[in-house]
This record gives C-alpha cells, structure tokens and sequence, in this order.
C-alpha cells in the first residue's frame, strides 16, 4: 500500500517531469519560433533530476 515517502517519490517524478516538460515547451514556442530543440533538453533535465534524486528519496522509506 501507499506510504508517505512512496507518496512524496511520485509527487516529485511527476512534479519535476510535468515542469521540465512544459517550461521546455514554452521556452521553444516564446523564445525559439516554435523550436523543439528546448523541449527534449528539458526531457534530459527532467530524466538527470530524477535519476539523480533517486537514492536520496529512497532513503525515505
């Protein structure tokens, strides 16, 4: 079952992807004339955070 760390680890591999996707998104559409070149550097942002607050967040349990 659900537990509050198992609910914290999602809440922020949702969290971080939603926001390095959509800022990547709007920062290709404002900035670059509609480039998707910010977009999947923001996936790459978004997989580095994650995989990169793994361990830290796995000590919460």
């Amino acid at each position: 079952m659900f537990n509050k760390a198992a609910l914290i680890r999602g809440w922020f591999t949702v969290a971080t992807i939603f926001t390095c996707f959509t800022l990547g998104s709007y920062i290709g559409h404002y900035y670059f004339a509609g480039s998707r070149i910010p977009w999947v550097i923001g996936v790459i942002v978004a997989m580095a955070i994650n995989w990169g607050s793994y361990g830290v967040l796995k000590k919460l349990t």
